[in-house]
């Protein structure tokens, strides 16, 4: 499954990369950084409802190392299932100078909630990438493997993102 989601994303990936951009932006040491992104889903009869929040605030400690936080919600099965999360993050940025700044890193949190989902502590690798529109505004596309910190590698998840940034 890993293998075969880097097979998918490395060409996307370069694809991306190899675009034009007029756009500069760059972050700078002691830039903040503010994301928010959401999703949601029902059936088609709309008696279920899945929902999910995730904001972010980042603080850059240098030109290329970004540390924040992110909490976030999900509500799911009408609002009967509901899990809060707060994590914590690094990320190292790799900035290509024409508009595009990917970036890998790793998160560790605690996650708490009802219904089917579990309370425990998780962390993961993550990589992304960020396009910035113009030199404040981005949207960004990420991927994390998170994994309960109790139960090992295997009792993990992929979680995708997609959203929109500020760099303040």
């Amino acid at each position: 499954m890993l293998r075969r989601l880097i097979v998918s994303f490395v060409p996307a990936l370069a694809l991306l990369l190899s675009l034009s951009s007029t756009t500069h932006a760059q972050f700078k040491q002691r830039d903040w950084d503010f994301t928010i992104s959401g999703s949601g889903s029902n059936d088609k009869d709309f008696r279920t409802f899945n929902a999910a929040v995730t904001a972010g605030i980042g603080w850059f400690w240098t030109d290329q190392f970004e540390i924040g936080f992110r909490p976030s919600v999900q509500i799911g099965d009408g609002g009967s299932d509901y899990l809060w999360g707060a994590f914590v993050f690094g990320d190292w940025h790799f900035d290509l100078g024409n508009g595009w700044v990917p970036y890998v890193g790793a998160n560790l949190g605690y996650s708490f909630g009802g219904g089917s989902f579990d309370d425990g502590f998780a962390a993961g690798p993550e990589l992304g990438i960020k396009y910035f529109m113009n030199a404040t505004t981005y949207v960004y596309g990420n991927v994390a493997y998170e994994f309960d910190l109790n139960e090992g590698l295997d009792s993990g998840a992929f979680i995708y993102g997609l959203g929109l940034g500020v760099k303040l």
